[in-house]
């Protein structure tokens, strides 16, 4: 595995999942969005619904992984999955398996 896979994958989580009497309101302390500085690329998929191949397609065509080993190739850039990962697709395993391998 690349020595720069520890910042390659962001999973960002829904703050839906946070009851608003956690939240209370306090934007500043639980923003509904992230801003991430890496100097770097941004990637952001959505959508996969289990599809495999498809996914491995788009992510080699953007050269984010090698088409070969599926490896990561985007150096410090950073990946973020938007949600839909598993459902409805043939091969959900197999893309949560890609995304797990894709973070150091």
């Amino acid at each position: 595995m690349g020595h720069n896979k520890c910042a390659a994958l962001a999973l960002l989580l829904c703050a839906g999942t946070l009851s608003a009497q956690k939240v209370g309101g306090d934007w500043a302390k639980y923003p509904a969005i992230v801003q991430i500085d890496t100097g770097e690329d941004i990637f952001a998929v959505g959508d996969v619904h289990g599809d495999y191949n498809r996914l491995v397609n788009l992510l080699a065509a953007a050269k984010i992984i090698s088409a070969q080993i599926h490896s990561w190739t985007a150096g410090k850039a950073v990946l973020v999955f938007t949600g839909d990962m598993i459902d409805k697709g043939p091969h959900s395993l197999r893309v949560v398996q890609l995304a797990a391998s894709l973070n150091a």
